[in-house]
């Protein structure tokens, strides 16, 4: 965070870093208190759903509103079809790509270590673990 606020500085933005505790920081955002910026954390849940409704509009993270975007949301949701559903949030990633609700500022790399008696188990992009097809060599 400090680093952030120093890029900033650097082309004439003052940020003041105020660290806080998470109750009282979620509090914050979800009364929308907090002013025009925060740093938070993301999270890939697995489905398009749960990652990207905290940007619709009336979502107490948003601060970004787009019509476009809350109706593919609306269809997503709605929809049982896979494919059709991964369209659709295909299309409102877009959205957000051409006008960003945010800054997203990086994506750190996950790295795992396995034992060489594990067998079967592959990382997954979304970084949980799911350790159903992994077995121990016997």
């Amino acid at each position: 965070m400090i680093a952030v606020a120093d890029q900033l500085g650097k082309v004439g933005v003052k940020a003041k870093v105020q660290i806080l505790e998470w109750g009282v920081f979620s509090d914050i955002i979800r009364a929308k208190a907090n002013g025009e910026s925060f740093l938070i954390g993301w999270y890939d849940h697995g489905d398009a759903e749960l990652s990207l409704m905290h940007a619709m509009s009336g979502s107490p993270y948003a601060f970004w509103a787009n019509k476009e975007f809350d109706a593919l949301m609306a269809q997503g949701r709605s929809t049982l079809d896979q494919q059709k559903r991964e369209q659709l949030y295909w299309k409102a990633t877009a959205l957000m790509h051409d006008d960003p609700p945010g800054i997203f500022l990086l994506s750190l790399p996950a790295l795992y270590g396995v034992s060489s008696r594990v067998e079967n188990y592959k990382p997954e992009p979304s970084e949980r673990f799911n350790f159903f097809p992994a077995r121990l060599k016997p």
